[in-house]
C-alpha cells in the first residue's frame, strides 16, 4: 500500500532549482555534470512537474519487484519524482577510498546541504584504482553496480546481508528507470548499510557489496530515512561522463 508521507520541504520554483545548481556547484563535492544530469531529473520529473516523462523502462514486461517495504507500482512510479528535499549523487568515477557518495538536503531560502560519505561498489564490476568499470544490467544476478538514474523506495526496511557473518542494516530500494539499469528492483538492487564498509577515525575500509551502494551502518541509519518516498539518486559513471547526456535514456 502506498505510504502518503509529508515532506518538510514545500515546491521549489525552476528559478530556485537553478540557483541550488550554482550552490551545490560552489561546493566541488560532485562533479558538475553529476549535479546537471540529478538536477535535470529532478527539475523534470517531479510529480508537482507532471511525473515522469519517460515510462518506456517502466513498462518492461520483466519489471518486478524483490522486496517488499515500500513497495511501489508501476503508478506510482510514472507519478516521478515526491520526495523533493533530497537528491544523491554515488560518484563512481573516484576511488573507493574517497567519499564518493553525497546526499544533497533542500531547503526553501537555504543554501543545499550535501553530506558526504563512503560508498562500497558491486563485487562483479571490474576495479581499476578503486574503480568500478563494468556495469551489467541483467536479470541475473551479476553482483556489478549499475549506472545512472532510479528513485528510491517509499519506505526504508530491515536488510539482511552476510559478511563473514549475517548483519541486519537499515536498506532502502533502488528503481532504475532508464535502459541500463530498470532490472535494478528485479534483481534486489537497494543501498544499505554494510560492516564491510567503515568511516572511523581510526579506521576506514570499504569492501566490496553484491552490486549494491553499500555505506557505512550509522550513515544509511542518518541519511536513508530522509531519502525514502520517491527521491532522485545517480549513479554516476565513466560511461554518463564520457557520454554527456543529461536526459534519462529510454528502453
Amino acid at each position: 500500500m502506498f505510504i502518503n508521507i509529508a515532506w518538510s520541504a514545500s515546491l521549489f520554483s525552476d528559478t530556485q532549482i537553478d540557483q541550488f545548481v550554482v550552490d551545490v556547484k560552489k561546493q566541488k563535492k560532485i562533479p558538475d555534470l553529476a549535479v546537471d544530469k540529478i538536477f535535470d531529473f529532478y527539475k523534470n520529473n517531479r510529480a508537482s512537474a507532471g511525473g515522469l516523462k519517460d515510462v518506456s523502462c517502466v513498462e518492461q514486461k520483466n519489471y518486478k519487484i524483490r522486496w517488499q517495504d515500500g513497495k511501489l507500482k508501476k503508478q506510482q512510479l510514472k507519478e516521478g519524482i515526491v520526495n523533493e528535499s533530497c537528491l544523491c549523487v554515488i560518484d563512481y568515477t573516484k576511488s573507493k577510498d574517497q567519499e564518493r557518495g553525497h546526499c544533497i538536503f533542500l531547503q526553501k531560502d537555504t543554501t543545499p546541504v550535501v553530506e558526504s560519505f563512503l560508498v562500497a561498489h558491486g563485487r562483479g564490476s571490474v576495479e581499476v584504482d578503486g574503480k568500478p568499470t563494468t556495469f551489467t544490467n541483467s536479470l541475473k544476478p551479476t553482483g556489478t553496480t549499475l549506472t545512472g538514474l532510479f528513485l528510491t523506495a517509499n519506505d526504508t526496511y530491515k536488510f539482511q546481508g552476510e559478511a563473514l557473518m549475517k548483519y541486519t542494516s537499515m536498506g532502502l530500494g533502488l528503481y532504475g528507470v532508464e535502459k541500463n539499469n530498470w532490472t535494478a528492483a528485479s534483481v534486489g538492487k537497494v543501498t544499505h548499510g554494510a560492516p564491510y564498509v567503515v568511516d572511523d577515525p581510526d579506521k576506514k575500509n570499504v569492501g566490496n557489496s553484491l552490486g549494491c551502494p553499500a555505506m557505512p551502518v550509522k550513515t544509511a541509519e542518518k541519511i536513508l530515512p530522509r531519502c525514502k518516498g520517491r527521491a532522485a539518486w545517480l549513479n554516476f559513471t565513466e560511461e554518463i561522463k564520457s557520454s554527456k547526456q543529461l536526459k534519462p535514456s529510454g528502453c
